[in-house]
């Protein structure tokens, strides 16, 4: 796909660095000039040698003189005024760049509405930059809560023989998973998976300031008994990188393409079991996906009312597993059900969101290419 195919260097979810491709799943070959080969010494060369020949450069190195051509505002970029000035309106600018400025155009615009505050060692929160209000706050499990559920994760590796491809098919980013489901097509969807690259550039930095800030180690740290299907990556454990990717490309998806949250095929349904496979493979505890599964869901609900006035599903959630997992029925060694966490933390209702100009562009491309929902 054209988008979120340097997120194959999210390999790096097993080692998530390089994750700062994530501003760049939009192609990072656009940085070459558009995602041609123009910058390959074979073909730099070739052009050099068409341009000699066709007189752009004369034999001693000497450039032809160059000449103007005659105004004409068909042929200029689109909207700008006919003198050649640059008085373009900002619309017409944003598409005139290719996906990956633009994809930091809307993480810039993100930044500017949210913020992290760590004042807390306990807990992390992300406020909006408008009145402090909080978007999500997530108090970090205790040692004793980990070493409680290190069983679990041992008993999960039982489901490693069933499990194995997928787990090592989703280190990247699960894409086949969701086109199974919504029919994602490539020529078709491609502002849709725009607008999901947005909402993970945006998520991915969250998640890597909050395992930063609460320092949760993994279970092989715990225990050697542990011994994960696939490598440890290099960061800490809290919350789970996988379950809050998934579970915010489940919440863009399934609002775009006017799909439920329930039903055994479900993009939440699917969303859960990455996580849990994350968990099998044991490099994950079930808190880190509890975590995950709210912050991604929360945080993909507030960049869609970024960019649709109309989207009122949204609102801020605090999950503590002192007093919270009892709520959601938790016991060590026991499943809880992912998808359906985020209805029983309910959100609280926060207002009306920010607005974010060149999301509420990329946002409403993507809705036209959903006719039917």
């Amino acid at each position: 796909m054209p988008l979120l195919t340097s997120h194959t260097s999210h390999t790096s979810h097993t080692s998530h660095t390089s994750h700062t491709s994530h501003t760049s799943h939009t192609s990072h070959t656009s940085h070459a000039g558009g995602g041609s080969s123009s910058q390959e010494p074979l073909v730099a060369d070739a052009l050099l040698a068409s341009q000699v020949g066709l007189g752009h450069w004369e034999l001693d190195g000497m450039r032809r003189p160059v000449v103007a051509k005659d105004l004409d505002p068909a042929q200029l970029r689109r909207g700008r005024p006919a003198d050649g000035s640059v008085g373009t309106r900002a619309e017409d600018r944003f598409w005139e760049q290719d996906a990956l400025p633009r994809a930091h155009v809307c993480l810039s615009e993100l930044l500017d509405l949210v913020g992290f505050d760590g004042s807390r060692a306990e807990e992390g929160r992300i406020l909006l930059r408008d009145g402090r209000r909080t978007l999500v706050a997530l108090t970090r499990p205790d040692y004793d809560q980990f070493r409680r559920e290190l069983d679990a994760v041992h008993a999960a590796s039982a489901e490693r023989a069933e499990r194995a491809t997928e787990i090592l098919a989703q280190v990247v980013p699960p894409v086949a998973w969701w086109a199974s489901i919504v029919n994602l097509r490539p020529g078709r969807h491609r502002h849709t998976m725009e607008f999901v690259d947005a909402v993970l550039n945006l998520v991915v930095i969250f998640v890597y300031r909050l395992k930063h800030h609460a320092g949760c180690p993994r279970p092989v740290e715990y225990s050697p008994q542990i011994q994960p299907l696939i490598p440890t990556p290099g960061h800490d454990s809290w919350p789970s990188g996988h379950a809050t990717e998934a579970f915010a490309a489940a919440r863009v998806l399934a609002t775009l393409a006017g799909l439920p949250d329930t039903g055994r095929q479900s993009l939440f349904r699917h969303a859960a079991r990455i996580a849990r496979n994350r968990e099998v493979a044991g490099v994950h505890f079930p808190v880190d996906s509890l975590a995950g599964c709210i912050l991604g869901d929360t945080l993909a609900r507030f960049v869609i009312a970024t960019a649709d006035p109309g989207f009122t599903e949204w609102g801020s959630r605090s999950f503590d597993p002192a007093s919270d997992l009892s709520t959601l029925a938790h016991s060590p060694g026991a499943d809880i059900d992912l998808a359906t966490v985020p209805d029983r933390l309910p959100l609280r209702p926060a207002g009306a969101a920010p607005q974010a100009l060149g999301l509420a562009w990329l946002w409403a491309k993507a809705r036209a290419e959903w006719p039917a929902a």
